[in-house]
């Protein structure tokens, strides 16, 4: 039997996001939900991609350096599972997908790459 190692038995990688536990009661019954993403990984990144995910990164500093307290009220809402109000502040922030391509970015690269080096860290 051929023995196949973790990068070998993936063939289409992707990163899983999100939050889970949000507790809320619907009529008698107490439930539990979760918000989860997945995303394509690519098998290769280019010099582009890792230049959008700086951006990425440099725009979310911006907004912890400018506007810390906002950028906690968008994680406060966000934690007690205010999803539209944080939606609201992430735009009001420019903590889109839009405005970071604007700029060169892309939201999506900065997560694939939080992904990843979590993953590095946790299985190391």
């Amino acid at each position: 039997m051929e023995h196949r190692t973790r990068e070998h038995a993936i063939q289409n990688p992707h990163g899983v996001v999100g939050l889970a536990g949000f507790q809320q009661t619907i009529g008698d019954f107490p439930i539990s939900t979760n918000d989860v993403f997945r995303i394509q990984l690519p098998q290769q990144f280019t010099s582009e991609d890792l230049d959008r995910m700086q951006t990425d990164f440099q725009l979310l500093a911006d907004v912890l350096r400018l506007q810390r307290n906002r950028f906690n009220d968008l994680l406060a809402a966000r934690m007690q599972n205010q999803k539209e109000v944080a939606t609201m502040i992430a735009k009001e922030l420019g903590l889109t997908e839009e405005e970071s391509q604007a700029h060169g970015g892309g939201i999506l690269l900065g997560v694939v790459a939080i992904v990843v080096t979590a993953d590095v860290f946790v299985g190391a």
